[in-house]
Order: C-alpha cells, then structure tokens, then sequence
C-alpha cells in the first residue's frame, strides 16, 4: 500500500516471461530490497500501477539484483544511488527512471534467413549483417534494427515471445524471396520508444 513501511523485501522471479510486480505509491524499507529474476529471458519487471507517474522506493540497503527491468521506479534511501550496471543478466530501463544507473544500451540486429523467436540469443547481433550469438536479446533500452544485410526467406514469422522488446524497433528494406516477414506476438508486448516500418514486414 501507498505509504506503507515494512522490513526487507525479496523478489524472486518464476521461469516466465511475464512477471511483472506493480507498486500503487511509495512505500519505505527499513531493511533490503533484493530482486532476483529467474534468467536473462524470464526477467522480473518493476514499475509503477500508473504508467508515467513515479513512485519512490526508500530502502536501507539494495541486496542482490540480478534480471530485472524497471519503469517509473525512483530510488531513494541510504542505498541510493542504485548501480545496476553489471548485475547478472543486465538491468532494463523502461523510462522515467531516477538515481538508478542502468546496463548501458546499445543497437541490436537481427540476423539469419529463416524464421526467429524474438528470446533466442543465436539471432542477434552486434553488427549488421554479423555474426548472431553476438548481442544479448534486447532490453528496454536497447535500439533493435531489421534490415537487408542478409536476405530474409518468403514467409518468414517473427514471434515475439518477450513482453519487452526493446527501445526503437526499425525495419528498413527487408527483403523477402516470396511474401513479406509477419509478425506476431505469443503475449503482451511493449517497446519503449518508436516503430518505424517501411512497410516491408
């Protein structure tokens, strides 16, 4: 609740995609926060219930975080400012986010012919036209680009299966031997920036 205080707070996070904890107001820890996603995909998300109203989380000490995203999250507290730079799996900015400093973002490719779940690693990389196991599945803050550097196979599908796909997702001259790439998604999906598609997917 809202202005409520409470001790320690630990978060332990379920081998799906989807989990996602909101928080209704403020609310003070006299102890630790610790958040623990299950893995680099299945990743827990923290935000607030109002999308673009901040809430601050006022806790002593930041215990172990490891696979976590997190949207309109202020941290506040001795344990502020938080550096969730380096924690395993890397840390996910959705925006309106404060005294967090968060893994740094960068751009993404997608890479190969035939068709792709958006979760696995082999397809993307850190290059156009690269080498795929070279860049880690998008986060929130990451820039994912589609483009010709390879040629796509006809009929190609793009599932998305995360519910967090990245920041600006860009399709630019995506070519097809056949019909265009579709897209469709397993869940709910959120990007955090823009959608720029030349109409080739």
């Amino acid at each position: 609740n809202s202005g409520a205080s409470i001790g320690s707070l630990t978060i332990l996070g379920t081998a799906v995609r989807t989990n996602e904890y909101r928080f209704n107001g403020n609310f003070t820890m006299t102890g630790t926060l610790s958040v623990q996603g299950n893995s680099a995909i299945n990743r827990v998300y923290l935000r607030g219930s109002n999308a673009g109203t901040q809430i601050t989380i006022t806790c002593s000490s930041l215990g172990s975080m490891s696979n976590v995203d997190m949207t309109d999250i202020n941290a506040s507290g001795a344990s502020a400012p938080w550096n969730l730079t380096s924690i395993t799996g890397n840390s996910g900015d959705g925006g309106n986010n404060s005294n967090i400093t968060f893994t740094t973002g960068t751009t993404i490719y997608a890479v190969g012919t035939a068709s792709m779940i958006w979760s696995d690693t082999t397809r993307w990389s850190s290059s156009s036209g690269g080498a795929g196991s070279t860049a880690r599945v998008p986060l929130p803050q990451d820039n994912v680009v589609f483009n010709n550097a390879q040629t796509w196979t006809g009929g190609r599908a793009i599932t998305l299966d995360m519910a967090r796909i990245g920041k600006d997702i860009t399709f630019t001259g995506v070519v097809a031997s056949g019909t265009a790439p579709n897209m469709t998604a397993s869940q709910d999906v959120r990007f955090f920036g823009s959608w720029n598609n030349d109409g080739t997917v």
